[in-house]
This record gives structure tokens, C-alpha cells and sequence, in this order.
């Protein structure tokens, strides 16, 4: 259970990290210095929180730092609230002498999960992009030809907004992409909050007498 809740907790958050990133930087026009900025409360919120966390999993159990930790991931304190004690639950459940091979176990499905959450996100990202452009498009009047070229170079490119636009017409494009982007990412991060509650599942099958 535990590492089913890491594998949950990783595939959620880095699919949602990259997209987030994305965002920022092609449709707000950060750049990657004020991109990494924006992170930084969240490094500060793990790194207050882990060591709570720790103190809080040696205490009660590891079930509901997790579950609550998975619980706050949108929030972005969740990271460093559930890490820990997923890292306990794996170890505590097994004898001493399997302790390394069990966080061993553990950061394997961490990083699984890590990358099969950004391929699968990516994939729902394109399809749920390229349906709200298309539908954007539709509304805005533009001449077919425009629109068509419009939907071959946005979903052909890994762009979605950087180039300046300088006339109406660019600026009116630029804008209907920027809006079909974010409604994608919604839809993705919507998929990302799924995955965080079925971590909470999985932190709360973890029994107490496995640790």
C-alpha cells in the first residue's frame, strides 16, 4: 500500500510540476529564473513540514501523515508532509534486515510513477488541447484556412505562446491558444487530483500493524 500511494504521489506531482511549468513560462511568459522563483514556497512548505512529519509518522503511524499529506498535494505542502511517512510505511513493514531493499523498492516506484505520470498526462494534455483550440477556433470567426493552419502549427509545435504577436490577427490567435492551453491543463490537473485521491486510498489501507 505504501508504495502504491508513492507511485500515486509521483505520478500526479511531477506530470503536475511540468505542466504548471509550461504554463508559466509559454502562456505567462515567465521566465525560468522567475519560473524556479515560483517554486520556491513550495521547497520552503517541504522543508518545514518533512521534519513534522517524521515526528508526527514516529507518533501516531505513518497512515495519516499520508493520507493527509496526499490530501494537501494541490496545496503544495502535501510533498513534504507524505513523503516521510510513505518512506516509513515501506521500511517499518518489513524485518530489519530487509529495511534497505524495501527503500530501494520504494524509490523504484517513485520513480516509475514519476515517469509514467508525465507520459500520461502529456498524452490526456494533447488531446484535451487540441479539442478546446479546435473549439476556440470555432467561436472565433476566423476563416477556415486561418483555423487550419492555426490547429497544424499549435499541435505541431512544443510552443504555445512565446513568439510575439504584433497585429490584431496574432494577438487574437495568441490569445485563443493561451485560453485552449489552460483549459487543457485544467482537464490534466483534474486527472492529477484523481491520482492524489486514490494515493489517500492506498495511504489508508496501510494496516497499523505493519508498522
Amino acid at each position: 500500500a505504501a508504495n502504491l500511494a508513492a507511485t500515486a504521489m509521483m505520478l500526479g506531482i511531477l506530470g503536475c510540476f511540468f505542466f504548471l511549468s509550461l504554463f508559466l513560462q509559454e502562456v505567462l511568459g515567465f521566465s525560468a529564473l522567475r519560473t524556479g522563483l515560483a517554486y520556491l514556497p513550495l521547497a520552503i512548505f517541504i522543508v518545514i513540514l518533512a521534519p513534522l512529519a517524521g515526528r508526527l509518522s514516529a507518533r501516531f503511524g505513518p497512515r495519516l501523515p499520508m493520507a493527509t499529506g496526499l490530501l494537501c498535494l494541490l496545496a503544495g505542502a502535501g510533498l513534504g508532509l507524505a513523503s516521510p511517512p510513505i518512506s516509513n510505511a515501506a521500511i517499518s513493514s518489513v524485518p530489519p534486515a530487509f529495511a534497505g531493499a524495501a527503500s530501494g523498492v520504494t524509490n523504484m516506484f517513485r520513480q516509475v510513477g514519476g515517469s509514467v505520470g508525465v507520459a500520461l498526462l502529456t498524452a490526456l494534455f494533447a488531446g484535451h488541447f487540441k479539442d478546446h483550440l479546435m473549439a476556440e477556433l470555432g467561436r472565433s470567426g476566423l476563416p477556415t484556412t486561418v483555423q487550419h493552419q492555426v490547429m497544424l502549427a499549435a499541435t505541431a509545435s512544443t510552443g504555445v505562446g512565446t513568439a510575439p504577436a504584433h497585429d490584431a490577427l496574432g494577438l487574437q490567435i495568441q490569445g485563443l491558444v493561451h485560453i485552449a492551453f489552460a483549459d487543457g491543463m485544467g482537464d490534466t490537473l483534474t486527472v492529477f487530483a484523481a491520482l492524489a485521491a486514490l494515493g489517500v486510498l492506498a495511504a489508508l489501507l496501510v494496516r497499523r500493524s505493519d508498522f
